[in-house]
């Protein structure tokens, strides 16, 4: 009986199944590695920076004098509530502008929806670091566009307009180097981004409610802000979320605009510590940094997890209707026109104006007299931005085919794989999405800093950029890859293995081309963040890994504003020819397929 009872024991006994060094088992033990050592190994310095066990530490032994040094000073306090204003001051403005874009495209009669969903996103395009400068040449207080034009308009001293709308300003009415200024301009550059978060939830609504409270008797208005917005909330909370988190983290508009008037966010306080030796305190307060965005980050996936309670789009009597709004739809066209004039092409015509010009002037005819092209001659023939530009070409081609291979295989693993540990795979992947680009960064310099990594020679090389932005985008694109996976159905891969294709020749002759098009997509988004990228490059360039952001940030530093503003162009330009590339790759592929 006895000997009865082990048998049964031992047959229900968990054990370890057998592991076959297999390659689809190599690659997942690798890639969980190397995920594992790109997430976590970073973090894991900034925290020990913090306590005194990091590389800088001069005495080593846990402490938390470092904390206590930062977080005990009024002026770690007087950034924390800048940052708090600047994030929420930008966010709610941007919601504003980008909500009702989105209600008037898809929920109203507005003309000319077509070319307002194709303008209101295009500031996603503009680097945030260009966009920055061009905004401080607009809105300088004695030569700025905007500021003249408001003076001369509403100016006490001979305003046109005055008398008549019972304004008048002394001096320009938004300057540039201000708090207002800042929050200006990132919610402008924002409004793309929440325009498309929330512009699909007001296309999916099932108007029914809304057509029940005005058979009721209730005004367009009252339905608006009663029941459309408020079925909207999870949505628009969600997008509201994401916004803040974004601004929390930016670093380019507050270097450019906050600086030079003395105001301070955490992020550039953190670069400036940096920039000072004083790393343990700048880790002090960015431990605290990255837990108030993953902290955000947790709420908005929350967010997004409720939003089904909130379904109104069934099986049952759903059908797309939009609400009249009489004339106030010109209006709204119009203001679509003035957002296009405003926030899109007032920057380009001002940085392409500034690039012409041997020194900033106000456009006027004896302005076009002094064109020159000598700042484009720089970019294309001095020997540092030759470097510039062929390390820029490296980052883009480098960190989005990285960081997708990485991503599809993240993807494939955790939907379609049965091995264990695929769960803190994709928690590891989805890790970096809270952490702030800057905190990367900084994370990144103390790894490098210690012996072991030393063996790996890429600290000061463009490289090191490379793997921060692979770092900061495995969050965007195994996100991206998961969705397309799930819609590959595991019959093609079945029959595969069926006829006895190997795992790895079905990848690559099967899964990857059917992934193709989500992969392109992928890979253009990150390679543009990639060219644009000034945070992280900025913390671990050395003099033979500026990229072009650099060039421009150098330049903008010591006073060259043409030169700063031609490398913005052709920036610009390089964004502009990486999109057509992939739209052709893209559209190459999709033509091979049809004539096959």
């Amino acid at each position: 009986m006895v000997a009865v009872r082990l048998e049964r024991r031992a047959q229900h006994s968990w054990r370890w199944p057998a592991l076959h060094a297999s390659p689809q088992l190599v690659v997942y033990v690798l890639l969980l590695v190397l995920i594992a050592n790109l997430v976590l190994a970073p973090l894991a310095m900034v925290a020990l920076t913090a306590l005194n066990l990091g590389p800088t530490a001069t005495a080593p032994g846990l402490s938390l004098d470092f904390f206590t040094q930062a977080w005990a000073s009024p002026g770690t306090w007087s950034v924390l509530g800048n940052t708090a204003i600047f994030a929420i001051g930008s966010t709610l403005l941007a919601m504003t502008i980008g909500v009702f874009f989105a209600f008037m495209v898809e929920r109203t009669d507005m003309p000319m929806k077509g070319f307002a969903y194709a303008v209101v996103p295009l500031t996603i395009a503009m680097p945030g670091l260009l966009y920055g400068i061009a905004w401080v040449l607009l809105l300088s207080p004695r030569i700025g566009l905007f500021n003249l034009a408001l003076l001369g308009l509403f100016g006490r001293d001979g305003g046109l307009l005055t008398s008549w709308a019972h304004v008048g300003f002394a001096e320009a009415p938004i300057q540039a180097y201000s708090m207002v200024g800042m929050i200006f301009v990132d919610a402008i550059r924002g409004v793309g981004v929440v325009f498309l978060m929330t512009v699909g939830i007001f296309r999916n609504m099932d108007p029914s409610l809304e057509e029940a409270a005005m058979v009721s008797g209730a005004s367009a208005s009252t339905v608006a802000r009663r029941i459309t917005l408020r079925l909207m909330l999870p949505g628009i909370l969600a997008a509201f979320v994401y916004s803040l988190t974004a601004s929390l983290e930016t670093f380019e508009v507050p270097a450019i605009m906050g600086l030079p008037g003395n105001i301070y966010l955490l992020s550039t306080k953190i670069y400036l510590l940096n920039k000072t030796d004083d790393g343990a305190i700048a880790s002090s307060i960015g431990v605290v940094f990255i837990l108030l965005a993953v902290g955000f980050v947790t709420i908005y996936s929350r967010l997004t997890r409720r939003i089904e309670r909130y379904s109104t789009v069934t099986g049952k009597a759903y059908r797309p209707r939009v609400m009249r709004i009489g004339t106030f739809k010109y209006v709204a066209a119009a203001l679509v026109w003035l957002y296009l004039a405003v926030v899109v092409l007032a920057p380009f015509l001002v940085m392409l104006w500034a690039s012409i010009q041997p020194y900033y002037a106000v456009p006027s005819l004896s302005a076009l007299g002094r064109i020159t092209f000598d700042a484009y001659a720089f970019v294309f023939t001095q020997p540092s931005a030759a470097t510039a530009l062929i390390n820029t070409l490296l980052l883009a081609l480098g960190a989005p085919t990285i960081t997708m291979l990485l991503c599809t295989l993240v993807a494939w693993y955790v939907v379609r794989s049965q091995m264990r540990g695929k769960r803190l795979l994709d928690v590891l992947a989805f890790l970096p999405n809270s952490i702030p680009s800057i905190m990367i960064a900084l994370a990144l310099v103390y790894l490098f800093l210690t012996v072991p990594w030393r063996l790996v020679p890429i600290y000061g090389t463009v490289w090191i950029i490379t793997l921060a932005v692979v770092t900061r985008y495995l969050a965007f694109g195994s996100r991206t890859m998961h969705g397309a996976v799930l819609q590959l159905h595991h019959d093609l891969e079945e029959a595969a293995q069926v006829g006895g294709v190997s795992w790895g020749n079905a990848m690559r002759y099967i899964v990857l081309p059917l992934l193709f098009p989500s992969i392109v997509s992928g890979w253009v988004f990150v390679a543009l963040h990639a060219v644009r990228e000034t945070t992280m490059a900025l913390m671990l360039y050395s003099p033979s890994s500026r990229v072009i952001s650099l060039l421009m940030w150098d330049t903008w530093q010591s006073g060259d504003v043409n030169k700063a503003t031609a490398t913005g162009v052709v920036l610009m330009l390089v964004t502009g020819l990486i999109i057509l590339a992939g739209r052709y790759v893209d559209q190459r592929r999709a033509r091979r397929i049809t004539a096959s």
